[in-house]
Formats: structure tokens, sequence, C-alpha cells
């Protein structure tokens, strides 16, 4: 790669005297010149993710934009190059950033678009420039035309109808062991001890499949979790038709299978990177979403069906069949490529090397803690949904069932909107999914209509879907590979540390309403998303 000093400004050439010190950072405050000189410095002498179709051929880039915000901002650098491959070049420039603070730390760096023509000179004839073999066809365009297009790339819509699979059986597992533990035990805390058996080892464990994610083949761990689902299936299946089920197998077959999620979980996230390919992996991520929040929308009615039809074993034996296809569909998938070589550190030193990566990455740190505080003081909505729609709504279990259905329509919505959506303004949108999750919960607050209610929780779940998407698509696009499976392991523990918030919204919704606790969570919830809005000046430009 050549950083094309040539086309820097007269200042600029001036100020290219300045001191780096050993690692490259520039020493004291910088000007705006010598923030493009650090730019120009960095690509030329470290060449960014410009796509498998570029590897090996020198770039020429160009200063296209520069501007600094404010003090109140963080006074941060927001640099923009163009770059192309040397020689003649015949076709649209691509684009990278650089975002700098005011003493030359590059915080953010992110490839906007590539180059798309083709190369004349230096090569000796008139060749296109090839293409991302990881890259499917029709190539991405914002657009709702275009909000399938990962879905082309016929390994990753084999791996997202195993995930579905899976995650459908998953939500018939949840709702059938729920019904069979309490026709067993006649007991909520028994029940209640159930449910926190699967969702402990998200906590507990996650980081540890996260690294082993980032050491082990992530295929494989999915297939490894998606069997697992099968066999508690079978197992519980045979109990019932034997009549030897008890409680006690329900607490251990969740156990196993929180423990089995914790542990592959992160596999399945860190592998779609790997499948698409770099430009793809937002529109992935989202198409990921919406079918997750479809799972979710329909798998709970499928298994109280069967369950009310068939019985438990019968709903068992549909899930274990499910799981069946689940890793069949997954097995096809071909392994993708990775580039470099397994890490063969101690696991805990990856452990720490990955909690090491997210504190001094300014991208990831703050969105988590973004996602954090917006998570916690909006999830608790779905778990006080009962408490609404009985003690203020005045309304019966079924009614519950279709503002549960609202919220998940709207997070479909949501995830299918922002696969069509492409590569602009998704840090603002990110923030503005925070603002809207906020306001659904402040205006649910205030309304007795039930019908209103619905239409509010689908846009509830449109801005919750926002947030988990875009969190997970933007940290995966900027990671490095052989930490996403840490970083994705993390996403999930947030998930999960995110239901703590409900043990005390309980506690106020007992002293203060629910009208009164959910309307004080939307304006926190909002006030987060407003502050980190007003300060976090890089994060609204983040495309």
């Amino acid at each position: 790669m050549v950083d094309d000093r040539e086309n820097l400004d007269p200042e600029d050439k001036k100020e290219d005297s300045f001191e780096f010190d050993s690692a490259g950072e520039a020493v004291g405050y910088i000007s705006m010149t010598q923030a493009r000189v650090v730019a120009m410095r960095t690509a030329g002498e470290e060449p960014g993710n410009y796509g498998a179709g570029f590897k090996g051929i020198q770039m020429v880039f160009e200063v296209a934009g520069a501007e600094q915000d404010s003090e109140e901002e963080g006074g941060l650098f927001h640099i923009r190059l163009s770059y192309r491959p040397e020689g003649t070049f015949q076709g649209q420039s691509g684009v990278e950033e650089f975002i700098l603070t005011d003493v030359g730390e590059i915080e953010i760096r992110q490839v906007l678009s590539w180059p798309a023509g083709e190369s004349v000179t230096p090569m000796d004839s008139e060749t296109k420039i090839p293409p991302d073999p990881a890259d499917s066809r029709p190539s991405y365009i914002a657009g709702w035309r275009h909000a399938l297009g990962s879905l082309a790339n016929r390994d990753f819509a084999l791996l997202w109808m195993g995930t579905n699979f899976a995650v459908t059986a998953g939500q018939m597992n949840q709702v059938a062991r729920g019904f069979l533990v309490y026709q067993l035990t006649d007991s909520p805390q028994l029940l209640s001890a159930v449910v926190v058996a699967e969702v402990a080892p998200l906590l507990v464990l996650s980081l540890l499949g996260g690294t082993i994610a980032d050491r082990l083949d992530r295929k494989a761990l999915v297939i490894v979790g998606q069997m697992v689902l099968g066999l508690n299936g079978v197992f519980i299946a045979v109990s019932v038709a034997t009549d030897t089920i008890t409680w006690q197998h329900l607490l251990a077959t969740a156990l196993v299978q929180g423990v089995a999620w914790a542990l592959t979980i992160p596999a399945r996230h860190a592998l779609v990177p790997q499948i698409v390919g770099q430009r793809m992996i937002g529109n992935a991520v989202a198409l990921a979403g919406a079918g997750m929040s479809g799972s979710i929308l329909i798998g709970p009615v499928i298994g109280g069906a069967l369950y009310g039809w068939f019985g438990p074993g019968g709903v068992y034996s549909v899930i274990a069949g499910m799981s069946v296809v689940a890793v069949m569909f997954t097995m096809l998938v071909k392994r993708p490529a990775v580039d470099a070589a397994p890490v063969k550190s101690p696991m805990l030193s990856e452990i720490a090397s990955g909690l090491a990566y997210i504190w001094h990455d300014r991208l990831v740190q703050v969105m988590l803690l973004v996602a954090l505080a917006v998570s916690l003081l909006t999830t608790p909505l779905r778990a006080l949904l009962p408490v609404l729609v009985v003690d203020v709504l005045h309304r019966d279990a079924q009614s519950l069932g279709l503002l549960v259905s609202a919220a998940g329509g709207g997070a479909l919505a949501g995830s299918l909107a922002i696969a069509s959506l492409g590569r602009k303004g998704r840090g603002l949108m990110f923030l503005m999914a925070g603002i809207f999750s906020g306001i659904a919960l402040v205006v649910v607050a205030m309304l007795t209509s039930y019908v209103a209610a619905v239409a509010v929780l689908a846009i509830f779940g449109l801005g919750e879907a926002g947030h988990r998407v875009l969190t997970q698509g933007l940290i995966m696009e900027h990671a490095e590979d052989r930490f996403r499976g840490r970083l994705m392991s993390v996403n999930e523990m947030r998930l999960g540390i995110a239901f703590l918030g409900v043990l005390p919204a309980g506690l106020a919704v007992d002293r203060f309403g629910i009208e009164g606790t959910l309307a004080v969570l939307g304006v926190a919830a909002i006030v987060a998303s407003v502050l980190a809005l007003a300060t976090q000046g890089w994060l609204r430009r983040l495309q």
C-alpha cells in the first residue's frame, strides 16, 4: 500500500514532520492538518480490510473530507480517505474513515465502501478487479428489494434455516416445559427454578463460550448446540411415554440446554461474518434477527397448540425432529476459510485478552454500555405485561398473547427494515432506537385502551430489535475476526444481565404501581439515549 502524499494540501506537507511516539501516535495535541497526516500515514502503512478481491493490490489514498466535533462532543477528528488501486483505474473509488482524538489516537477506523470498476495498469491487460468470493450476488444495494440480499449466499441461507428451526424448537420447549413443570408440581417457585436453570449459564459461562468460539470450529459448535436440544427432546418424550417424568428431569435438561446455549451461541453469531464477508455483515445480522423474531413469534403458538392436541410427549417428539432438521441444514454449510491458525494460549489468558480488547476499543465499549443501560431500563416491560394487562387494561391471558405478538411483529419489521437500509446512518439509528423504546414505555404507562396498547407495543418491538440488531452488527463489522466470539459472548451476557432489571422493577410496581414504574423506566431510557446522542458525536456519524 502507498499513501499518496502528493495529494496532501501544502499545509499538510509542512506538518508532516511532527513527532510520533514508538507506537506511531502523534505527540501532543494535533491540528486538523496533522490529523489528515495521521490518517494518510496509517492507511499507507497498515492496509485496511478492502476485501479479498484487493489483497496484494497497491492502493493510492486521497483526503476526501475532514471535520472536527465541538469540544462538548470530545473534539474528535473525522477524516475520510478515498482510495483506489494504483495505476489507471476506471470506476468508483472506495472510502475509508478515521476518527481520531485531539492527541492523534485512532479511536475508530471503518471501511465505508470498496472500489468498484476496472484496473487497466499496472496489470498487463484490462482486467476487472476480482470480486470477494465471500460476497454473494446480487450485490447489496439499499432498498426493500435487496433486504434479503444475504440469503443469496447458499451457506448463509442454510445456516439461517438451521438456526430458525432450532430457535423455534427452543421456543416450543420453553412453553411445553413451563406447562409440564407446573402440572407436575403446582409450584411457581419450582417453575421459576427451572427457568433460572436455563438462563443462569448464559451469565456464568458465556465468556468461556466466546473464547471456545475463537479457538475451535464454529460450525461444529453450532451443531453441538442443536444436537443437545434434540437429545433433550428425545429424553423428555421417552420419559413422558414411560410415565417416569419428574420435575427434576426438566430441571436437569434445562441446565444442560443452558450450558449448551452459553457455549455455542457466540460461535453461531461469529460464524456469520466468516460466511457472508465484511460488506454483508449488517444485512446478514439483520436477517438473522428477523428470523429469530419470527421464531419467537410463532414458536410459543405452535408449542402451545401441540401441547393441547398431543400432550407433552407429542411436543417434545416434534422438538426432537425439528432439531434433526436444524442439524441437517447446518451440516450442509461449507466450512469457511480461517485466516489465522487456532489460538494455542491458555483459556484464561484468552478471556482476559477479549476483555482487554473491549476496554481499549471505544466503539465496542460505548455501544455495549449504551445497549446495557437501555436494555436494563426497557426489558422489564415484557416481564410486567401480565400486570399491565390485568390491572390496567382489564383483559385476559389471550389478550396478553396478542400484546406479546405485537411486540414480536414490531421486532420482525424492525429487523427487516435495517436489512433494507444499507450502511447509512446506523449509528444514529442505534441511538434513536433507544429513544423509541423509552417513548413507548412512557406512552403505554398512560394508556387505558387495549387497542392503542397493541400499537404501542409494536413500536416498542421496533425499537428493541433496532437496538439488538445494530449492536451486534456494528460490533461484528468493526471487530477483528479472532475476537468476534468473545465479543458476542459479552453481548449475550449483556442480554442476560438486562433480565436482572426485572427484579427491582417488580419491587417498584408493588410500591408505586405499574403505570408509575413504566413511566420512570421509559424516561430514564430516553435520558440515557439522549445523553449518548448529545455526547458521542462520532457514534451519531457512524455508518
